[in-house]
């Protein structure tokens, strides 16, 4: 799996799976499989766009479940072709939401997969149905448990602060498959707590803007069990 900053990434076709995917839980794991399964079928990369900080880890101070270097790890794993992770804070969430469309249209996504209530762009502006006059999209169902609730980050990050650390990790599919780091280089891991502060914020943007990498590492190799892309 290769790993691009916002803005870094140009495809000629791809099916696109978009989400803070914090903890990469077995709803997460859901949406992922389903695009790399569109992907293949349709003999294009698969391409997750994640963001980091999660935005509620910026503007609600929640815990985030997984650090940076384990949710690639958990999306190698799942057979996706390239990471695009964007550097999330004020400023990034400020952009307009047309600037977020032509990103994607660089991607030239096939389909594009969301939650149903994925918003972006400054104000929320942005959301399915906006999505939907520019691309192909699908609208992920949600994933439940054994005892029929939702699963989300929200209630696993509910379970860890009452300390159902079991219940926690099955939620979270600790089964899941990883990818481990190629010999190109490491990912560096994120604090797992919260990221609020402004200098938090500038250090996100500096780390996966492209104008703040070196060209030559501008994608980290990961290994999975898939034929890269």
């Amino acid at each position: 799996m290769r790993l691009h900053g916002e803005g870094g990434l140009r495809l000629d076709a791809s099916v696109v799976a978009i989400g803070a995917f914090d903890g990469v839980h077995r709803g997460h794991q859901s949406v992922i499989r389903q695009a790399v399964a569109t992907a293949r079928a349709l003999g294009v990369p698969a391409v997750v766009y994640t963001f980091d900080p999660p935005p509620k880890a910026v503007f609600a101070g929640a815990r985030v479940l997984t650090p940076i270097e384990e949710k690639l790890r958990r999306m190698a794993g799942l057979g996706v072709h390239h990471a695009v992770v964007a550097g999330f804070d004020r400023a990034y969430a400020s952009r307009p939401a047309a600037s977020f469309l032509d990103e994607l249209s660089a991607l030239h996504p096939a389909e594009v997969r969301v939650g149903a209530d994925f918003r972006f762009g400054a104000g929320r502006a942005g959301d399915v149905t906006m999505l939907r006059r520019h691309f192909h999209v699908s609208v992920a169902d949600s994933v439940r448990c054994e005892a029929g609730e939702i699963i989300s980050s929200t209630r696993i990050r509910n379970l860890i602060a009452r300390g159902d650390t079991d219940l926690a990790s099955q939620l979270l599919g600790d089964r899941c498959p990883r990818g481990r780091t190629g010999k190109s280089g490491s990912v560096t891991a994120r604090a797992s707590k919260s990221s609020s502060s402004a200098a938090s914020d500038r250090t996100a943007r500096r780390r996966y803007t492209s104008a703040g990498w070196p060209a030559a590492n501008a994608c980290l190799e990961l290994q999975t069990t898939t034929r890269s892309a």
